[in-house]
């Protein structure tokens, strides 16, 4: 007989008092389905590992355990694929509001940066984080001093703390990864650095900004600080001309060209094989690292942490444009958006978070010893949701 039978027949609940016996075989129940659950989402110490049968889903082998994770995921591609739609070239809106809505078409024809709908259609939430998710302030704060500014989200920034230093044993091998943080423009301000730093003393953050002069003297010891900025491929200087960007230490810098590295070539030249969280306030310079080109098929970063600026020349002016050639990109390697938030009431500019779902706070890309499982990537281009009558 089933082990349902105990509490269940024929669908209906048994009015009868619980023997001992049921009692107890509920405990094990209970306690069998938790332990279920429990592997589902933590074996091999990889939340986003886990995957399962799905018939008409993205290309997903079967045979693989159904867990939270997969539902996160599965959500989120339906989600994307949803989105997407709206790249349909053609008005679908038969309802007697048609010709004033225009359908999907009409959304590719208005400005990105005038249209707060497409605004909020290409920057929605597609997937959420599982783990402890917070924001370095609170607009209403006003202690130790206001900072309206600087609304980052980090996601499992404490899971990092207490699952790696749970796992510096002598008896684990490999040890556990370290927790890596690049910083991308500071001008001095080290709100989000020391936020991250109180959640994860552990953290090893570098900053890097060759626009704001020398750093302040109380960063000794906390970060480490390079003269070197963000750039993309080959480059290696950049200029705020035509910025309209104030740094602090713009009166004492001769030049306003500054040297620059792409993300790849920093991590190599610090002998980094990952970054759990990547933050970037880059003044629109950002829209170009926002590309396969700026990440040149790199998919070792668990968060990117980016300032949109709709204000900037290069930005994107369309649905089409943001979603094509920044968002689904990043998509197909793995960054979903997790996050987003305005930076002010009238400035076109917005706060987001990538979150890499091939990432977890365990042990980031690594595959622990104790995993049963081969070491496999849970997302890959090849299950991004195809949606009708789209070609992407």
């Amino acid at each position: 007989m089933p082990i349902i039978s105990l509490v269940q027949e024929r669908g209906k609940i048994r009015q009868s008092s619980p023997s001992k016996h049921v009692v107890v075989g509920g405990i094990i129940i209970t306690t069998l389905l938790l332990w279920n659950v429990s592997s589902q989402l933590w074996i091999g110490g990889q939340f986003f590992r886990a995957r399962r049968d799905d018939d008409n889903c993205c290309g997903r082998n079967s045979n693989h355990e159904s867990s939270l994770a997969v539902v996160l995921l599965d959500n989120a591609l339906t989600k994307i694929k949803a989105r997407n739609a709206y790249l349909y070239k053609g008005n679908t809106d038969k309802s007697q509001w048609g010709w004033k809505t225009g359908g999907p078409e009409r959304f590719q024809k208005v400005s990105a940066t005038k249209s707060p709908q497409v605004i909020h259609l290409a920057l929605q939430p597609i997937v959420a984080c599982p783990w402890s998710l917070r924001r370095t302030n609170y607009v209403s704060e006003t202690v130790p001093e206001p900072h309206f500014d600087g609304g980052k989200w980090t996601c499992g920034l404490e899971e990092i703390s207490k699952w790696r230093q749970r796992q510096r044993q002598p008896t684990i091998a490999p040890p556990p990864p370290p927790c890596i943080v690049y910083s991308f423009g500071s001008n001095g301000d080290d709100f989000f650095e020391a936020d991250v730093l109180q959640q994860n003393p552990s953290c090893e953050i570098h900053i890097f900004d060759p626009t704001s002069g020398d750093p302040p003297s109380s960063w000794e010891g906390k970060y480490h600080f390079h003269r070197t900025g963000l750039c993309v491929g080959n480059a290696t200087t950049f200029t705020l001309e035509g910025t309209n960007t104030n740094t602090k230490g713009r009166d004492n810098v001769q030049s306003t060209h500054f040297p620059c590295q792409s993300v790849s070539n920093h991590m190599k030249k610090l002998g980094h094989t990952h970054v759990d969280i990547l933050k970037a306030d880059v003044e629109g310079m950002e829209w170009e690292l926002l590309t396969t080109k700026g990440f040149d098929g790199m998919s070792n970063i668990g968060q990117l942490l980016i300032e949109l600026h709709f204000w900037h020349l290069s930005s994107p002016q369309h649905l089409s444009e943001l979603l094509r050639d920044h968002i689904i990109p990043l998509e197909r390697l793995g960054y979903f958006l997790s996050t987003s938030e305005p930076v002010a009431a009238e400035i076109d500019a917005y706060e987001v978070t990538f979150l890499n779902v091939n990432w977890n706070p365990r042990s980031a890309f690594q595959t622990l010893p104790s995993s049963s499982q081969t070491k496999q990537q849970f997302f890959d281009a090849s299950m991004y949701p195809t949606t009708p009558n789209v070609v992407l």
